[in-house]
């Protein structure tokens, strides 16, 4: 609109914009000859920058340039780097000394129940089965309808009270409220909303029964009432317990006699999936009782697949990372001392949906999309002391200027 230009395509408009912007901070692909795409860059008036990577699952090696001065830098997938004003990032960071955390006796907290989505799909629809390897309490939580809704025949939605369109034919679905059956026998839904049992934008619109113990073996779950289970992000049951999912499927108990409480078991690193809850939602917590190194500049490296993650050692919060690095500083009242190391990863909500290629067996289609990539190594895969090594100031390229 400013240079009266048209005509173009999406290329030559952003060629046409670095032309006439000039831009003070830039980030280059790795040869340091052409401009880095699918990536957010953003410098602020007190001259500070910050680049996310919009590539999910693409470790990126950089080059950024600020005044005439350039140095590379490695960007995780969905990565923010963010350098204080004036500045460039550091050279590659080079790690002097690590002390793993693996052989600490961690055990593991869940602050909800496991869940498991129960796959009507198989079975036209109305019939789903799960396997149980053992003796299981679990609670079926159940939709109290599917959703009701008016609709003109080209699709758009016609709401409450609205006249229909002049000429268009509306097309009216009043859900039917869910009846189910495990095993033949009905299951009644007690009132109120679960609360505790689903994330709180869910609980209100499911029911859940009472606790049932399913004998070993297979288990029939039924729709007797209600239209098939083909909403994909509203589900027609899950169940929900203090059970693990096996790597066939099968459910079993996540703790036997002798041992701790269920919502405190023995536990190694690994993702979600690896420990039994692929499809939990929440955060689950590795604890363990560790020193921390003696002198200062120490760090606390974890490795979470890329999500949500916060610690907390001897009682102090050191604070919550939603991307790379997930490192935490250790104050120095902290240096030396020796107590209880507690590290939280969070999910998303995408494992609560199912696992990948489910499909809807009349029609042939997915009734939903899991994501691929970070996501399915949601966990906690390492954790460090690490004490880094001084970095050294950047200085400007031969033959750049400023």
């Amino acid at each position: 609109e400013k240079t009266g230009t048209s005509g173009i395509d999406a290329d030559r408009a952003i060629a046409l914009c670095r032309e006439r912007l000039t831009a003070s901070f830039r980030v280059l692909e790795a040869d340091g000859g052409t401009e880095a795409d699918d990536m957010m860059v953003r410098t602020c008036e007190d001259g500070t920058s910050a680049v996310v990577n919009m590539r999910p699952f693409s470790t990126r090696r950089l080059v950024a340039e600020r005044d005439g001065r350039r140095t590379a830098f490695v960007l995780p997938p969905h990565g923010v780097k963010v350098f204080a004003p004036g500045a460039l990032p550091p050279d590659k960071p080079h790690v002097t000394e690590m002390r793993s955390l693996a052989a600490a006796k961690w055990t593991l907290g869940r602050d909800r129940p496991n869940l498991l989505r129960v796959n009507f799909t198989e079975c036209g629809s109305r019939k789903g089965m799960v396997a149980f390897a053992e003796n299981v309490e679990a609670t079926p939580v159940m939709r109290e309808c599917a959703i009701s809704y008016a609709i003109t025949q080209s699709g758009r939605p016609v709401g409450e009270g609205e006249d229909a369109p002049v000429g268009e034919k509306v097309i009216h679905h009043d859900a039917e409220p869910y009846a189910f059956t495990a095993d033949s026998e009905p299951l009644a839904a007690r009132p109120g909303a679960c609360e505790g049992f689903l994330p709180a934008v869910f609980a209100p619109l499911y029911r859940a029964s009472a606790k049932r113990l399913f004998a070993p073996g297979h288990h029939i779950f039924e729709i007797t009432r209600g239209e098939p289970d083909v909403n994909g992000f509203l589900p027609a049951m899950w169940l929900t317990g203090d059970f693990r999912v096996c790597r066939d499927g099968a459910l079993a108990v996540v703790m036997r006699d002798g041992e701790e409480t269920s919502r405190r078991t023995p536990a190694a690193f690994g993702s979600f999936a690896d420990l039994g809850y692929p499809h939990y939602v929440g955060a689950i917590t590795w604890s363990a009782t560790v020193a921390a190194p003696a002198g200062c500049g120490w760090r606390l490296r974890c490795e979470t697949g890329g999500c949500l993650a916060s610690v907390r050692f001897k009682g102090v919060e050191l604070g919550v990372r939603a991307w790379e690095p997930f490192e935490w500083e250790l104050p120095g009242s902290l240096v030396g001392e020796s107590g209880e190391l507690e590290i939280t990863v969070f999910s998303s909500a995408q494992p609560m949906f199912g696992p990948h290629g489910v499909v809807n067996a009349e029609g042939g289609e997915p009734l939903w999309i899991g994501r691929r990539g970070l996501e399915s190594r949601c966990g906690l895969f390492s954790a460090s002391w690490i004490l880094q090594s001084e970095f050294s100031t950047s200085q400007p390229q031969k033959g750049a200027t400023k």
